[in-house]
């Protein structure tokens, strides 16, 4: 029970907290989307660490992972 409590005080938190900004800034929901805007962009840009490429979808980024597998264990 306390930790149901205390995820619906977070989230009375986390709502009382964007009323007071947009309160606070007739403008808020904008900057946000703009930051949303420019952190998709950066998310799009971003090379995947493990294979140093160009990050795909989730169907073809399995896709390529398990044809990637496929090769090692022909080559082994």
């Amino acid at each position: 029970m306390k930790a149901i409590m205390d995820e619906v005080e977070k989230v009375y938190n986390f709502e009382r907290d964007l009323v007071t900004a947009r309160v606070q800034d007739p403008k808020f929901d904008a900057k946000v989307a703009k930051i949303e805007k420019h952190l998709h962009e950066v998310g799009r840009t971003y090379k995947d660490p493990e294979y140093l490429r160009d990050p795909l979808p989730d169907k073809a980024s399995a896709a390529r992972r398990m044809e990637d597998k496929k090769k090692v264990h022909f080559e082994a």
